[in-house]
């Protein structure tokens, strides 16, 4: 059965690459592209939500502490929250994400993506044993709420304050 070892070392290593769609760094680089294509209102929701999904998170991971499927040893506060399972930040951001994109540019191939991707990474994070399932679903659902209200935030003033700086900068 060594093929059956070879085959679950490459699913591991592509899932890793697909729970990065969850992670930090995408949710920073979507800010940073919907900024330069002159999408001003969607960068600021996905800032938005890029802080809101961390500060529910931190809350809930103080509030609630629960091991992952891999238990992360922790000797810090800091080391705890990051060790707690609930709920799956990685779900939240990528629905977030998929909420702002839908709620922004309506049903059509670019929300599709989106939420494919989405579920890759709910997959990706279960496969990985890094959370359970209903961390996994947990965080999905903050994410929608997050999105949605994000979403009812009227960022339009904002959008004129920003685009006037930006326009006096390259000006």
């Amino acid at each position: 059965m060594k093929w059956m070892r070879h085959l679950d070392h490459y699913v591991n290593e592509i899932l890793e690459q697909v729970t990065s769609f969850g992670g930090m760094f995408f949710h920073l680089f979507l800010i940073c592209f919907m900024f330069a294509l002159g999408e001003i209102i969607l960068s600021l929701q996905l800032f938005a939500s890029f802080i809101l999904t961390y500060a529910v998170t931190l809350v809930l991971r103080l509030a609630h502490f629960r091991d992952r499927p891999k238990k992360l040893a922790y000797s810090n506060i800091i080391e705890k929250v990051e060790a707690s399972s609930f709920p799956s930040l990685h779900s939240m951001r990528v629905s977030a994400i998929f909420c702002l994109f839908y709620l922004f540019y309506g049903p059509g191939l670019v929300s599709l993506i989106f939420l494919g991707t989405a579920l890759a990474v709910f997959l990706s994070r279960h496969w990985l044993k890094k959370h359970h399932p209903s961390d996994i679903l947990a965080g999905a659902i903050l994410g929608v709420l997050v999105g949605i209200f994000v979403a009812g935030l009227g960022f339009g003033g904002l959008e004129s304050l920003v685009e006037s700086v930006v326009l006096g900068v390259a000006g």
